[in-house]
């Protein structure tokens, strides 16, 4: 079923011309983003990437974890681009045309990226929006365990900043609808998991063709996508550690890995909240602690049968229905357990 491409509607920080700038964005084969819905566990995966390239911090500490990967598409990590930066204009464009300018990363974000050897982002651009050529980390979660954690999220936010002033009730609606901020959970993960499935199908006849001309093939789309589901960073976080330091092609050692894992529990980050609260945005509840429980089913509070109903019928209606099980197709298995 084809998914909507656009993601938005957008937080008040992100701009139309921002978001062009990430997806004209020059990738490196060493990149690495973290990418997922909100309230997907980004954080918490941004803390295990954060740890493996520093090596637990041993090559160089963070003071907060978007030092090493910032927030990809807010409009305070980009600039204008310096004139030997900025692409040609078309030949086309009329000679009394004003100048087009272009965007470039900040230069805090390049600087941090120089000090710590390698470019990492976070991200919730759909698919479609992606830049090409990076390795991605997407992370996937139970979409109702993320609407209830959005909601809690965006009702301590700002209103100014993209925060929600209404009850619980008309949150669902909006969410549901995709009408709050990076839109539809549904067509979030549909549109990965299509754009995933036909870039790996290009990939294979390129690879094919270039096979038997004995040619080089063509660049890929994203490059490697792991796929890490929240349950399964709950249930054993070691392997998560493991898993992703091999796509970014780091190498650790077995201590590494267990003290990567330990570092990155929940229990340690809610010790050290200032290094993960997001600095993005501005918040009305002092008390509000970003990471929250660091659980499965908290959605239960909240969701009321009817709105369970609804939401297993919109996964229906995106996913479509497995024929033999007669549940809705989630993608990735987030839903599984």
């Amino acid at each position: 079923m084809a998914a909507d491409s656009s993601g938005g509607p957008w937080l008040p920080i992100t701009s139309p011309r921002t978001l062009r700038a990430c997806s004209a964005f020059a990738c490196r084969p060493s990149d690495a983003f973290v990418c997922s819905y909100p309230k997907s566990g980004t954080t918490w995966m941004q803390n295990v990437l954060a740890q493996v390239v520093t090596r637990l911090e041993t090559l160089r500490p963070f003071a907060h974890v978007s030092d090493v990967s910032p927030f990809f598409e807010i409009d305070p990590h980009w600039e204008e681009a310096p004139p030997d930066d900025a692409p040609p204009r078309p030949s086309s464009s009329s000679s009394s045309s004003p100048p087009s300018s272009s965007l470039a990363l900040s230069s805090k974000i390049r600087e941090n990226h120089a000090a710590f050897g390698r470019r990492c982002f976070n991200t919730h651009l759909p698919f479609s929006r992606m830049p090409r050529g990076a390795r991605c980390v997407l992370v996937v979660r139970d979409g109702r365990d993320c609407a209830a954690s959005f909601f809690h999220h965006l009702s301590s936010q700002a209103e100014e900043d993209g925060g929600w002033v209404q009850g619980w009730d008309a949150f669902f609606d909006a969410w549901i609808e995709g009408r709050i901020a990076f839109g539809s959970w549904f067509e979030h993960l549909e549109g990965w998991r299509e754009g995933l499935e036909r870039d790996a199908a290009r990939d294979a006849a390129n690879d094919a063709a270039a096979d038997a001309k004995n040619t080089t093939p063509r660049s890929r789309r994203l490059g490697p996508a792991l796929v890490v589901r929240y349950q399964d960073a709950l249930r054993d976080l070691p392997s998560v550690v493991r898993r992703v330091a091999a796509h970014v092609s780091v190498d650790l050692t077995d201590a590494e890995v267990r003290s990567i894992a330990e570092k990155c529990g929940f229990a340690a980050m809610r010790s050290d909240l200032d290094r993960f609260q997001p600095i993005s945005v501005r918040w009305t509840d002092p008390n509000f602690a970003f990471v929250r429980r660091g659980e499965r089913g908290s959605h239960a509070e909240l969701f009321t049968p009817e709105q369970l109903r609804r939401f297993d019928a919109k996964a229906r209606e995106v996913f479509g229905v497995d024929e033999a099980t007669g549940a809705a197709r989630v993608p990735f298995g987030a839903m599984d357990d």
